[in-house]
């Protein structure tokens, strides 16, 4: 998938964590929090404590994913497919 979830959540101002793996790094660096999958919860707490007592963090992280998602709107999505699209064929 494309992170639909994570970018319903950015574009009704809903700040997200999001587990550290290459593609998260490339779509929602400084948009989001990471985490570590791999250390049984532990920074996911830390994340979510981080974001709970910070009402500045929560802010700036809630602004990046509103405007993170103004980036991919369908209509520029729906492009980006024709023209993949168009190449494929021709």
């Amino acid at each position: 998938g494309f992170d639909y979830p994570l970018m319903e959540a950015q574009a009704r101002g809903i700040p997200t964590l999001v587990s550290d793996i290459p593609v998260h790094r490339e779509l929602h660096l400084n948009k989001s929090l990471f985490f570590s999958f791999d250390d049984s919860g532990a920074s996911l707490a830390n994340q979510l404590g981080h974001i709970t007592k910070d009402l500045s963090l929560w802010v700036e992280i809630s602004k990046g994913g509103l405007d993170h998602v103004k980036c991919f709107s369908l209509g520029k999505q729906l492009k980006a497919i024709q023209t993949v699209l168009k190449e494929v064929v021709i």
